[in-house]
């Protein structure tokens, strides 16, 4: 298994928890996650394939993240719960772990959970 088939399987899982976790506490919180691509975290400069690989044409940097984080926790997006927020270009789009893949084996140990 290669790295980038590690980071699939994680983000997968992620995903699969969170809607869990949302439909165990439906009405009382909102939950959401969030499957960051590559962020650099030393804003450096980039250009060339690094650069033309991304929709926006540049790397992302933590205020991507830190702005999705705030926009998640106002109340502007209080509709909004059971998702998991790719912000990565798109990068992985091919590689996504199909949603059944996941869901069913994480969803009934967490109903387990909260049924306990």
């Amino acid at each position: 298994m290669t790295f980038k088939d590690k980071v699939v399987v994680v983000t997968g899982g992620a995903q699969g928890i969170g809607k869990c976790i949302a439909e165990c506490f439906a009405g009382r919180v909102r939950v959401n996650s969030i499957s960051p691509g590559w962020i650099d975290t030393s804003f450096r400069k980039y250009d060339g394939p690094d650069v033309s690989q991304h929709f926006a044409g540049r790397v992302g940097n933590p205020m991507d993240i830190a702005n999705m984080v705030i926009y998640l926790a106002s109340d502007k997006a209080g509709f909004i719960t059971g998702e998991n927020i790719c912000i990565d270009m798109h990068l992985r789009r091919s590689r996504q772990v199909p949603r059944r893949a996941t869901r069913g084996a994480l969803q009934s140990k967490v109903a387990r959970r909260c049924e306990g």
